[in-house]
């Protein structure tokens, strides 16, 4: 008997780990087709990883950081020339390419959060490019490197100034900023903190997954609507 039960939860196992990779697989190609063929190594990665958590409700929230660091270094691989070739376009004014805003991050710890920059080095506004890439969201591409270095999330609640996170709500020192999240503009600030406080309470692989396709989708909205 326990042989036998053994070997089904076994064969029940390697069957959820296909279905988990099929999935995930399915899924990468979903969003590949709504962002374009340059995400599809990061798409795919994420929704196989994110699926594959499923199997693992009670270490998800543990792998969370590791596969949004190893999804974010294969989209920096992809999208290199692109940021490479932004990077110099930038810079053409004199300016940096880069600019950091501080933040406050998980554990109340600040950090520098990177974008490009999209102001005129002489600080009369927006460049050409700067508006370009601020209408696109581009400008925040380099917050992959944050992700990278841990100090940010694919996905979670609004990276805070130190000035806002002295009101917010007790999740800000514990959970770490996201690139996207739950808080649309234009949102009333209680409601996005209520909203992001929800976030932290009942996070799955699952509302992730839900909420990198709105982004995506609304990025693929904006490309269509510039167009």
């Amino acid at each position: 008997m326990g042989v036998g039960s053994g070997s089904a939860r076994e064969r029940v196992g390697r069957n959820g780990l296909v279905v988990a990779a099929v999935t995930g697989v399915l899924l990468g190609l979903a969003v590949a087709a709504l962002a374009g063929p340059a995400w599809v190594v990061g798409a795919v990665l994420t929704a196989a990883a994110l699926s594959l958590a499923r199997l693992l409700p009670v270490t998800a929230r543990l792998l969370k950081p590791a596969l949004d660091s190893t999804v974010a270094l294969a989209i920096l691989a992809v999208t290199a020339p692109l940021l490479l070739a932004v990077a110099v376009v930038v810079r053409a004014d004199g300016g940096p390419a880069l600019v950091q805003e501080e933040r406050v991050g998980a554990g109340g710890r600040t950090f520098g959060m990177l974008a490009f920059r999209c102001t005129s080095a002489r600080g009369s506004g927006d460049t050409r490019v700067g508006a370009l890439l601020r209408h696109y969201s581009w400008d925040a591409l380099p917050q992959l490197l944050n992700v990278v270095a841990g100090s940010m999330a694919f996905v979670g609640p609004r990276p805070l100034r130190p000035t806002e996170a002295a009101g917010a709500p007790s999740r800000a020192p514990v959970a770490k900023p996201g690139v996207t999240g739950l808080w649309p503009p234009g949102r009333d600030r209680d409601d996005a903190a209520r909203l992001e406080l929800r976030y932290v309470e009942t996070w799955t692989p699952a509302l992730d997954t839900v909420i990198l396709f709105r982004a995506l989708r609304a990025a693929k909205e904006r490309d269509g609507t510039a167009a």
